[in-house]
């Protein structure tokens, strides 16, 4: 698709086909992996304030063929199975509208790290983590429309129930989340 085509096309789904490997890994490298080559240092495709690893993300996984059910750290171009086993109960009972839990092949944790962040800049970095997390959800949805994915992001969660789940520790939390599958 042109940019155009992916501009026009760019909205929230709420009907998802299992996705393959192949999808989630091209999602994945192209909304948030290193593309970007300037001067010898690599740049991600997604940009964060002050150049800080500011954001992790994680892959809440149910139907993509040749990958593990359950939580998943994506790091450097790869997955980190942290716990194995079907993730929709533990999803139904964070998300306001738990039917995401049943159809979305995939749920993108993308994660806020204070660690990184505020030991570098001020309190004001706080507000700039959500940016770089808007620049990422906005990277996934343009990913997923150029790959025929349907994909929709998700505000409404609790906070500690995802927490818990992603054992993350108080110096990070979850800013947002983005259902994925294949489009139906």
């Amino acid at each position: 698709m042109s940019l155009a085509e992916v501009l026009t096309h760019r909205k929230s789904s709420y009907r998802y086909g299992r996705m393959s490997t192949e999808d989630l890994g091209t999602l994945l490298s192209w909304a948030a992996g290193p593309q970007r080559m300037v001067r010898d240092h690599q740049f991600s495709m997604a940009p964060s304030a002050g150049g800080l690893p500011s954001l992790d993300m994680y892959v809440i996984a149910r139907d993509i063929s040749g990958v593990r059910q359950g939580v998943h750290r994506y790091s450097q171009g790869t997955l980190s199975l942290l716990l194995q086993g079907d993730p929709a109960p533990a999803l139904r009972s964070a998300l306001l509208q738990p039917e995401f839990a049943d159809r979305a092949a995939a749920v993108v944790v993308i994660v806020a790290r204070l660690d990184t962040t505020l030991v570098k800049y001020p309190v004001r970095h706080y507000r700039t983590l959500h940016v770089d997390a808007g620049i990422l959800v906005q990277n996934l949805y343009l990913v997923s429309t150029a790959l025929d994915l349907a994909g929709c992001a998700i505000a409404g969660y609790d906070d500690a129930v995802v927490t818990d789940l992603l054992s993350l520790d108080e110096t990070a939390f979850p800013a947002m989340l983005f259902a994925v599958g294949r489009q139906i």
